[in-house]
């Protein structure tokens, strides 16, 4: 294989071993550019992600307490995780999960050894912007009830209600 450098074609042969070697480079920063999020270095950050842990059963009371009638059942599928449904017509709709057990603010990421994505360790904000997506929660009570973080996780969660929050009328607290 010929070289191709800015100046054109060069005179230099590639061996096989370098080409290989090349094109998994090339292959590997695409892929970086395909399955990394912008702030994924950030998401990797399981302590900057863990913010203000609540226990399941807390946030399960507290979402309750905004909205009864959405139901909680054990994940039959996951059973380490609960799941959140909202009654719609005559059947249940589900609304995301919640790990049972302390869970972090913040959604982070797990690697594998090329850095892409594997699993997501979920955050009890994600819950509650499902939750708010399907109409589960309005986005007033979510504020009154949980806050609105401030700081370097503020940015993704801010995106991510950003509808909601044009859309709502906040009273002076």
């Amino acid at each position: 294989m010929l070289v191709v450098t800015r100046h054109g074609i060069g005179d230099k042969h590639l061996s096989t071993a370098e080409v290989l070697q090349r094109h998994w480079e090339t292959t590997k920063s695409m892929e970086a550019d395909l399955y990394h999020m912008s702030d994924h270095e950030d998401m990797k950050n399981l302590r900057l992600k863990s913010g203000h842990m609540i226990h399941s059963s807390e946030f399960i009371r507290r979402t309750l307490s905004l909205n009864p009638h959405l139901v909680v059942l054990q994940s039959i599928n996951f059973p380490e995780n609960h799941g959140f449904y909202f009654p719609f017509s005559d059947k249940l709709q589900y609304c995301g999960a919640l790990t049972r057990g302390w869970v972090p603010e913040f959604t982070s990421i797990i690697v594998n050894s090329e850095d892409n994505p594997i699993s997501y360790v979920f955050g009890w904000r994600t819950c509650l912007v499902r939750l708010l997506n399907v109409g589960g929660l309005e986005w007033e009570q979510v504020v009154r009830e949980f806050g609105d973080p401030l700081g370097v996780n503020a940015l993704r969660w801010k995106e991510m209600t950003r509808l909601h929050r044009q859309n709502a009328i906040i009273p002076n607290l």
